[in-house]
């Protein structure tokens, strides 16, 4: 070095812009997302986010995979609202983008037989879309159903104005309740109570054909 000279060390203004752009970037929270393929087992006890009017509660066991597996138990004590509503990340987004075309669950009349009419609903607060068909559980054994989502007659909008696909593309909720025909944005209260399990989001390349007794076998995993 030398004598006099002063040597000073100096940031590159583009390396700290970008080096405050990483350390930005490190510091957000994981979002998550829709994504074809995801499911939805509710795993020990935990309700995984889901609410609603009614009662929302996993036992622990008594699932789809038998007496270890959990799933979620919806119920009314009284005559009320039968339903649960998620607003999680994981299915918060664009459902045609991300080419989910199909919902699958499987459902359990828990307890007592009831008539029971479950329907799907998707879109958020200000677009919601309700399925028409409406599902039978049967009594105490799981079986499998299947939501299509690729057409806007199979729905009901029961909020709102905008179109079905403006929902599938703006997702805020999914919503899982009893009701009966004419559908409106306030369901048919019941006093009731079903299992849900297994909901997975995927598409027709994965098609399905009912068995003989009426369950949804799934022809290619």
């Amino acid at each position: 070095m030398r004598p006099g000279r002063r040597w000073v060390l100096c940031r590159s203004p583009r390396v700290s812009a970008l080096s405050l752009l990483l350390l930005a970037a490190l510091s957000l929270p994981a979002w998550g997302g829709p994504s074809l393929g995801f499911r939805e087992d509710w795993p020990g006890t935990s309700d995984q986010g889901w609410t609603g009017g009614a009662e929302v509660v996993n036992p622990g066991s008594g699932g789809v995979d038998g007496a270890a597996d959990g799933f979620l138990m919806v119920s009314t004590p009284i005559v009320s609202h039968l339903g649960t509503v998620s607003t999680g990340a994981e299915y918060a987004g664009d459902w045609i983008a991300t080419g989910i075309e199909v919902v699958l669950l499987w459902l359990n009349d828990v307890g007592n037989a009831q008539p029971l009419e479950i329907h799907f609903s998707i879109g958020n607060q200000f677009n919601l879309w309700q399925y028409n068909v409406g599902f039978h559980p049967p009594l105490d054994e799981w079986q499998e159903f299947m939501v299509d989502l690729t057409s806007a007659g199979n729905f009901t909008q029961i909020i709102g104005t905008a179109s079905f696909s403006s929902a599938l593309q703006n997702v805020d909720r999914i919503h899982i309740r009893h009701d009966l025909a004419p559908f409106v944005q306030t369901p048919d209260a019941i006093q009731g109570d079903f299992g849900l399990d297994r909901l997975t989001l995927t598409n027709l390349a994965t098609p399905a054909a009912r068995t003989s007794w009426g369950r949804i076998k799934r022809l290619y995993r």
